[in-house]
């Protein structure tokens, strides 16, 4: 399975002795999508075709401060 995922950061000092993280994270960025099993009915019309897609889900935005 091939996951990209993207994370942007940011750092800003607050105070003296104080910042804050600021952090935004996609995943699967390229939205590939994950292939189900080839038809193996040998005899059959459809022998070997990929009619669907697994049913993982899409990707997934996060974002934080700390």
């Amino acid at each position: 399975m091939r996951t990209t995922v993207t994370a942007m950061v940011k750092h800003t000092k607050l105070w003296e002795q104080t910042d804050l993280e600021l952090r935004a994270e996609i995943f699967d960025v390229t939205d590939t999508p994950a292939f189900s099993q080839p038809n193996g009915s040998f005899g059959a019309a459809a022998f070997g075709s990929i009619t669907s897609t697994t049913t993982d889900p899409g990707g997934a935005v996060c974002a934080s401060a700390k």
